[in-house]
């Protein structure tokens, strides 16, 4: 229980350095690129040297893709709130 608590601590802390600033990436999509770079992420446990590289790494994965599809039927926040929400009306 305390390994998987952990490991969600840690994927937070990589999804709000990598992608929380932008409104147009998806954290679920973000979410599955950190679960694709685990196994490295183990590796790197073992000599903190390449740390920096891994989170570059999960950084650029994240800004290349990630991005929220819009919707024409139900848009997301992101669409919602950049494409101007009429704010009186709601």
């Amino acid at each position: 229980m305390y390994a998987k608590l952990m490991a969600v601590v840690v994927q937070h802390w990589l999804l709000l350095f990598g992608c929380w600033q932008d409104p147009w990436r998806s954290l679920v999509k973000a979410s599955a690129v950190v679960r694709s770079l685990a196994l490295q992420g183990l590796e790197v446990l073992c000599g903190f040297c390449r740390l920096r590289l891994l989170v570059d790494q999960l950084s650029r994965m994240m800004q290349s893709g990630c991005r929220v599809n819009p919707r024409s039927t139900e848009p997301c926040l992101a669409q919602l709130l950049l494409d101007g929400l009429d704010w009186l009306l709601t």
